[in-house]
């Protein structure tokens, strides 16, 4: 299971909105342009003094804002003059120069894009658009600052969680509970209702150190991991020796497979599709060490 499964399952983001999903901190998106690797990010601060441009993405049109850049040399030569610069030639500079920044746009929309013309800017325009930075990947500082004013077609595009980066700090100190089971077994209906005080379950699976060598692990209610694997939970009928030690993992953790361990095995539960059937604790019996029922509740 990938980090982007693992967050589809997660119960913050399994049923997250697109919305949602965007106004992460954790949000970026990376794209590929003539052989870089590029990042499209939230801007920290809305851009001031901006040249407004009238662009089609295909089945409708938005307006995109862009702000002064050294990455735009010739464009912004002329930017406090733009005014009374004649729009062909500030169209041909934006088409000379700003190749790199409208493929990015296209790709992270998904949309074939083409300039329409340049309009004029207002405060109604600012607050409806959202601020974005765009860096290459390798060096992380940004070449310009764009804005756009987006719909909610072009939102669905920018909230899918392949957009969250899981190396980001909000998204690593996510935590679950974890219940550590020692091990499962069946038993019949007769066996279970006949359980009481005193009575000892073998567990050969377990060592004199309490270690189980059919250990795992159940993080929340979706994961599951078992034998240095990560997968799904699924309700069983199995009876289940779980160790009643509270414990979280963050999602960190679970990425690097770094799952947590009791350092003692204070008491018992077993449990039974959800439910506590019964308590007690670790005892030798003989050679091996079993589950000595203290209460069946």
């Amino acid at each position: 299971m990938n980090t982007f499964e693992m967050l589809a399952h997660w119960p913050q983001w399994e049923k997250a909105t697109a919305a949602e999903i965007f106004a992460s901190p954790a949000w970026r998106m990376k794209t590929g342009v003539q052989g870089e690797s590029y990042l499209v990010r939230k801007a920290t601060c809305f851009p001031t003094d901006l040249l407004y441009l009238r662009i089609a993405f295909e089945e409708a049109e938005v307006t995109l804002g862009l702000a002064k850049s050294a990455c735009f040399p010739n464009l912004a030569a002329v930017w406090t003059a733009r005014a009374e610069v004649p729009e062909p030639i500030l169209l041909a500079l934006l088409e000379r120069e700003c190749g790199v920044l409208f493929q990015t746009v296209e790709n992270i929309f998904r949309r074939q894009l083409s300039v329409k013309g340049i309009v004029a800017g207002s405060e109604a325009l600012a607050r409806a658009s959202t601020a974005f930075t765009l860096a290459k990947e390798e060096s992380n500082s940004a070449l310009c600052t764009f804005t756009i004013a987006l719909t909610p077609p072009l939102l669905e595009e920018l909230g899918q969680l392949k957009a969250l980066d899981p190396t980001d700090e909000t998204l690593r100190a996510m935590e679950l509970p974890v219940r550590y089971e020692l091990t499962a077994f069946a038993l019949a209906p007769a066996e279970a209702a006949s359980l009481k005080a005193g009575d000892a379950l073998l567990l050969p699976e377990v060592d004199a150190q309490g270690h189980s060598q059919a250990a795992r692990w159940k993080m929340g209610e979706r994961f599951l991991v078992a034998n240095n694997a990560l997968d799904l939970w699924h309700e069983d009928d199995l009876y289940h020796v779980v160790v009643d030690v509270p414990m979280v993992i963050t999602f960190g953790a679970l990425c690097a497979g770094k799952v947590p361990t009791p350092a003692t095995i204070p008491a018992l539960s077993l449990i039974h599709r959800g439910r506590v059937v019964a308590q007690g604790h670790l005892v030798p019996l003989g050679a091996q060490q079993s589950f000595a029922i203290e209460e069946v509740l």
